[in-house]
């Protein structure tokens, strides 16, 4: 059996509400004097407030791993990890970003250092997306690791995704809650539980579906997307605060009643708020991962969604693999990322599993195994079928009580292994709180198939 424990090592003030963290890898070829090439994390941070006029600021960070004394993540303990702003830019308020893809490649010449550097997109609280790009000024500060010179500028752009702005009207504000991307496409949910979907190059509108929901549209997520003609394939996945989870099918017309899935109740009487993939080899490209403000985790079939708009038991729907209840809403979900050889190692040596940080509002963060099990049905024709369990592994509590929002998985650049214990890095955000933590969960002990 398992031993996990969580420990702080860093608390950075986001001045305004955090509500979401997203991570990124940079990557530079190494040049004349380098033995290799260097790897950077960087972090985006989101907040978002209200203010007394009425008005929705928000502020988006962009910060990285130093260590407490020398500013070099490359040769700093562990314990001795903070996190460091290395750039900031004032925004209308930020309710979710995403990197444009998880890893970016520079080279080291002076000419592509000052090009163009890692996307990040933000739904902002004026119905609108951003596109914020990060770029260096010399070579200089792009072959240095120290966060003191590791010096970046923000450029962003404005992408209209209203529909007021795009000639269809619209009654009163809204608000751009969720983004997803997937190549070519980038999707976004609103307030008035409408979805678009944007070509990422031409910033076209693709698909729009103005009655997706009935209330606000908490989530909506690509899965297991293909491209054919430059346009997504695969479903697109939302869930809304009327607790409705949708599938749709972005060729076919956009309208409420096109949703090729749905069930009307997916967490009981309560809005669904996040969606993901189960990324896992262990797991079918179907099964989707929800959480919901009924304070649960639930792990569905997609192609078993196929019952219209039937209200029906979850607990006894044939879709449903699994539930778990966190004791908190269950905000957002991060299936871990194998960043390090033994978080690979880790993995194989319990290759059932899948790992999920849970932003669990006023329950802080906790750490969801979901493990698959086989039953023989036949022993004569030895055919079988498999289960899914979940179990709460660990539950951070630095937030007290802060309303946790955001939640990442992170590694430092340079992590001292023990082979008693793995460590594995967390970051996540606190809406009251104004904050933003970086933690590491350990675990000791091994894995044994049952």
């Amino acid at each position: 059996n398992m031993v996990w424990s969580a420990t702080s090592l860093h608390r950075f003030d986001t001045e305004l509400g955090a509500d979401a963290v997203e991570t990124c890898t940079v990557a530079w070829e190494p040049s004349a004097g380098d033995a290799q090439r260097s790897l950077r994390t960087l972090i985006a941070c989101a907040t978002y407030a209200l203010n007394t006029a009425g008005t929705r600021e928000g502020k988006l960070w962009i910060l990285t791993i130093a260590d407490g004394n020398t500013g070099d993540r490359e040769h700093g303990a562990a314990d001795q990890a903070r996190l460091a702003s290395i750039a900031s830019v004032s925004l209308p308020g930020i309710l979710d970003i995403r990197w444009a893809q998880p890893h970016f490649e520079m080279s080291s010449s002076t000419k592509d250092c000052a090009s163009s550097g890692p996307l990040l997109f933000c739904a902002c609280s004026d119905g609108a997306m951003y596109a914020a790009r990060l770029k260096r000024s010399t070579q200089h500060d792009c072959l240095r690791t120290s966060a003191r010179v590791f010096n970046v500028h923000i450029e962003v752009s404005r992408i209209n995704c209203s529909r007021a702005e795009l000639g269809k009207v619209i009654c009163g504000p809204r608000l751009a809650l969720s983004l997803d991307l997937s190549q070519p496409c980038l999707s976004c949910s609103f307030s008035d539980g409408a979805i678009s979907v944007l070509d990422r190059g031409t910033e076209r509108l693709i698909w729009d579906c103005g009655d997706a929901h009935q209330l606000e549209c908490w989530v909506a997520a690509f899965t297991h997307t293909s491209v054919r003609g430059g346009a997504a394939t695969g479903p697109l996945c939302s869930g809304g605060d009327d607790g409705a989870l949708r599938i749709w099918d972005t060729r076919l017309p956009a309208s409420g009643a096109s949703a090729i899935a749905s069930i009307r109740q997916a967490h009981e009487t309560v809005g669904v708020t996040s969606i993901c993939e189960a990324h896992s080899s262990s797991f079918d490209a179907w099964n989707l991962i929800t959480g919901g403000y009924d304070d649960s985790i639930r792990l569905w079939d997609m192609r078993m969604l196929s019952d219209g708009l039937e209200a029906v038991t979850r607990k006894t729907h044939r879709s449903l693999l699994s539930s778990l209840n966190l004791a908190g809403g269950v905000w957002r979900i991060k299936p871990a990322q194998y960043a390090t050889l033994d978080d690979v190692h880790s993995a194989r040596s319990c290759p059932e599993s899948l790992w999920l940080l849970c932003a669990c509002m006023y329950e802080g963060v906790k750490l969801v195994d979901v493990s698959r099990t086989q039953e023989l049905l036949s022993a004569q024709a030895q055919s079988r079928e498999w289960n899914a369990n979940m179990c709460e592994l660990l539950h951070y509590t630095g937030h007290q009580s802060n309303l946790a929002y955001g939640v990442a998985w992170t590694s430092l650049n340079a992590v001292q292994s023990h082979s008693s214990s793995q460590a594995r890095y967390a970051l996540s955000c606190s809406f009251y709180g104004h904050d933003l933590h970086l933690w590491h969960l350990s675990q000791k002990g091994e894995y044994r198939a049952s």
